[in-house]
């Protein structure tokens, strides 16, 4: 079936005219760049969104070579320390240009902060601290759960909610019983009202051990909301540290904790932080800002 898709693929832009192709993540780089090469078409970029637990290193050194090979004209890099990592494993630096991931701002209607902590079960002073993503160890919800023992015996009533899903929830429910905190700590699953859960929210908080440039923390930012952060690969390239957010060192659960609590401590900073966030992502983040600069780079590379 790959082999035929891949058939398929190459015959579509061989007859299509296409003027450029633009890859996402390792493995789309590896499939779908030599076919477009064969085809002929003028611009083909690959691009980098960070690391891929359990990408084998055979595989990493033979994307390096592909990327660096004639079959890649670009590599787009979604952070200036995701280009260095790229730099590292060997890919050429001049063919690397940095393009941070974009959003479109959610529309939410202010009312569901009111509505969706009613689903929860919150009470109206009830700190809720909202982490988002899949529950993987690439997002580092373990410290978040080390962390709630601290910020439980300042805020006592404080609730922690992790919306995603994935392989270490079991683990990390047990985790959370073991700690005594299951009672402030909860999974919601999958869920497709991230948005309205970020309006329920007091704070953002983003424990991870590595990313690439995250989305998440951008949703987060551009609905207002104070966010504390690891700081990891992207998350200094818009996260001004005490003026729109927040950061801890990675896998540090005093810092975690003691960021919350004095985040949780003093609203008026809180908001101000928020502000400054939004404004980060409306001035520079937007899916169409990004888009822009795709646009102008396959524009620049066309013969």
């Amino acid at each position: 079936k790959l082999l035929g898709g891949l058939r398929r693929f190459y015959r579509m832009l061989k007859n299509g005219g296409y003027s450029a192709v633009i890859t996402f993540t390792h493995h789309c780089n590896l499939l779908a760049l030599p076919p477009a090469w064969l085809a002929g078409v003028p611009v083909r970029m690959a691009s980098h969104h960070g690391p891929i637990l359990g990408f084998p290193a055979w595989q990493n050194w033979f994307h390096t070579l592909l990327v660096n090979s004639p079959a890649a004209t670009h590599l787009a890099a979604v952070s200036h320390q995701i280009k260095q990592q790229a730099v590292q494993d060997g890919i050429k630096e001049h063919k690397i240009t940095v393009i941070h991931n974009g959003i479109n701002p959610p529309q939410v209607d202010p009312a569901d902060r009111e509505a969706t902590r009613a689903t929860l079960s919150l009470q109206d002073n009830q700190p809720l601290i909202l982490a988002v993503g899949r529950v993987t160890l690439q997002k580092g919800f373990t410290y978040l759960l080390q962390a709630m023992p601290q910020i439980i015996s300042r805020f006592s009533n404080a609730m922690a909610v992790i919306a995603g899903d994935g392989p270490l929830r079991p683990e990390l429910e047990q985790e959370a019983k073991s700690l005594g905190v299951d009672e402030h700590v909860r999974f919601l699953g999958f869920r497709q009202d991230v948005p309205q859960l970020l309006a329920a929210a007091d704070l953002f908080a983003m424990p991870s051990v590595f990313e690439g440039f995250p989305m998440a923390l951008l949703e987060a930012m551009v609905m207002g909301k104070a966010v504390v952060a690891s700081r990891v690969q992207g998350v200094d390239e818009i996260v001004v540290s005490g003026e729109n957010g927040v950061i801890v060192p990675s896998q540090d659960v005093d810092a975690l904790a003691h960021a919350v609590v004095a985040v949780l401590e003093d609203p008026a900073h809180a908001s101000a932080m928020g502000a400054a966030a939004r404004q980060t992502v409306l001035d520079g983040f937007t899916l169409d800002s990004m888009c822009r600069k795709y646009e102008a780079l396959i524009l620049n590379a066309l013969p």
